[in-house]
C-alpha cells in the first residue's frame, strides 16, 4: 500500500467543536478502563493524535514521561495545559503530524498509543511500523467498530433513512492491511455516547445537513427539520444531541 498522509487540516473551530462534544460524552470514562486493562499503568507513553490530551491522562499516572505527537494548535495547547495539571517527568509536545516523527530522535516508551484511528491515517502499516519501533512493551489503536454507517460522531443520532449510506473506516480496515506483518491483537469492544451541545437550533440543523442523505431533497429536509424537533434535548447550554458510538481498543504486546 502507497504511503498517504493522513488530512491535519483540522481548523481551530472544528477542532473546538470537537473537543466541546468530548467533554460532554462519556468517552474518557468507557475508554480510559478498557486501554489500562490492556496496557496498565505505564511510566512513559507516547501518544499520537494526543487531541486534548484526555484518554493520555486517563492511563498515565503521576510523574511518568508523557510525549504527546498533536499538529493542531487550539488541541496542542489544551494538550500543554493538560499536562500542567499532571505531575509529569519532561512533558513534550510535538505539533507536528506523525508522519513527520523521523526527524526527531524520540526515545523509546513502554506504551504507544494511537486513538481516533482511522481518521489519522490511511497507511496503517507506516503507522505500525512508527508504533512498533518506539514502543518497548505495549501498541494500543483506539479505533473506530462502528455496525451502521458513520461518517461523524453524530451519525447515530439520525435514523437511517437520513442518514448517509457512507461510512468511514474502521478497525476491521485496519487490522485487513496489517494482517501479513503483525500478530492479531487482544480487542475489546467499548459502547459509549457521543453528545454534542448547539447554541440553537440553526447551528443543529446546519451541522446535521451535512450527515444526511440527498440533503437537497425538499422531503429530506423536512424530515430532518422533524427529527431534530422531535429529539434535540433542551439544556442549560443550549440543544444536546446524542449519538450511540463503539470503539475497538486493540492491545499488542511487544515481544
Amino acid at each position: 500500500m502507497s504511503s498517504v498522509r493522513a488530512t491535519h487540516g483540522w481548523t481551530d473551530a472544528a477542532a473546538a467543536f470537537y473537543a466541546r462534544g468530548q467533554q460532554h460524552s462519556d468517552y474518557v470514562e468507557r475508554l480510559g478502563p478498557a486501554i489500562r486493562r490492556g496496557v496498565g499503568r505505564p511510566t512513559s507513553l507516547i501518544d499520537l493524535g494526543a487531541g486534548t490530551g484526555d484518554l493520555g491522562a486517563a492511563i498515565i499516572p503521576q510523574g511518568a514521561r508523557w510525549l504527546a505527537v498533536e499538529p493542531n494548535g487550539f488541541m496542542a495547547e489544551r494538550l500543554r495545559q493538560r499536562m500542567q495539571a499532571h505531575d509529569l517527568s519532561e512533558p513534550v509536545v510535538i505539533t507536528q503530524p506523525w508522519e513527520d516523527l523521523g526527524e526527531h530522535n524520540l526515545p523509546p516508551a513502554e506504551v504507544v498509543l494511537a486513538a481516533n484511528l482511522p481518521g489519522m491515517t490511511e497507511d496503517p502499516v507506516t503507522l505500525w511500523q512508527v508504533c512498533t519501533r518506539l514502543a518497548t512493551r505495549h501498541v494500543c489503536w483506539v479505533c473506530g467498530a462502528e455496525i451502521e454507517p458513520s461518517l461523524g460522531c453524530l451519525s447515530g443520532f439520525l435514523p437511517p433513512v437520513l442518514r448517509d449510506p457512507r461510512r468511514t473506516y474502521g478497525y476491521d480496515f485496519l487490522l485487513r492491511h496489517l494482517r501479513d506483518i503483525a500478530p492479531t491483537p487482544e480487542i475489546r469492544f467499548v459502547t459509549w455516547t457521543w453528545r454534542q451541545v448547539f447554541p440553537d437550533f440553526a447551528a443543529a440543523y446546519l451541522h446535521c445537513a451535512g450527515l444526511t442523505a440527498d440533503i437537497a431533497d425538499p422531503a429530506q429536509q423536512r424530515r430532518l427539520e422533524y427529527h431534530l424537533r422531535q429529539h434535540l434535548v433542551p439544556g442549560e447550554h443550549g440543544l444536546m444531541a446524542e449519538s450511540p458510538r463503539q470503539s475497538a481498543v486493540c492491545t499488542w504486546r511487544q515481544r
